[in-house]
């Protein structure tokens, strides 16, 4: 999942890979607290049920920014949910 904040190269068949996130995007400061994204991911992927993650900041009126997350579930790991 990049975005405009990230540096990806592109292939000779045209597919886009990550690269790294554009330093000045390496953090986020919510409310003046330091936030650093790649530590977040790094926490989020060590959960089996996590297969890849991205942290970004977004505007926020109240804090200046926040962080979010992108978070897709393991498809191997995938539970079935109960019927009643």
């Amino acid at each position: 999942m990049a975005s405009h904040r990230d540096i990806c190269r592109q292939d000779e068949k045209g597919y886009l890979w990550y690269v790294k996130r554009k330093a000045e995007k390496e953090l986020i400061k919510p409310g003046g607290e330091n936030v650093y994204p790649a530590e977040v991911e790094k926490v989020l992927l060590q959960h089996p049920a996590v297969e890849e993650a991205c942290v970004f900041g977004v505007p926020d009126k109240e804090w200046g920014k926040q962080s979010k997350r992108s978070v897709p579930p393991n498809q191997a790991l995938r539970l079935p949910i109960p019927r009643k």
